[in-house]
């Protein structure tokens, strides 16, 4: 089913899972690394990146675990 552009804010949530996911292996960072460092178990955050349920401040440390630049976290949560 195509993805209409009204509903873009719905897809994100789904995406950024898939987009920190992406990211995580090519730095070689596995979901029980990074969830260590939010402080939740490996199934926690195989949860999160399932469903993109991250809050803001998970959001931030992951953004700067991965190491984003302003450039590349703008184009990953950028609505356009």
């Amino acid at each position: 089913m195509p993805r209409i552009s009204e509903l873009k804010p719905n897809y994100m949530a789904k995406d950024i899972g898939i987009i920190v996911s992406g990211l995580m292996r090519k730095k070689r960072i596995t979901p029980k690394e990074m969830g260590s460092r939010l402080g939740i178990s490996r199934q926690a955050m195989c949860y999160k990146l399932d469903n993109g349920s991250f809050s803001y401040k998970d959001i931030i440390i992951i953004f700067h675990e991965l190491e984003l630049t302003d450039e590349e976290i703008l184009r990953y949560v950028s609505y356009k």
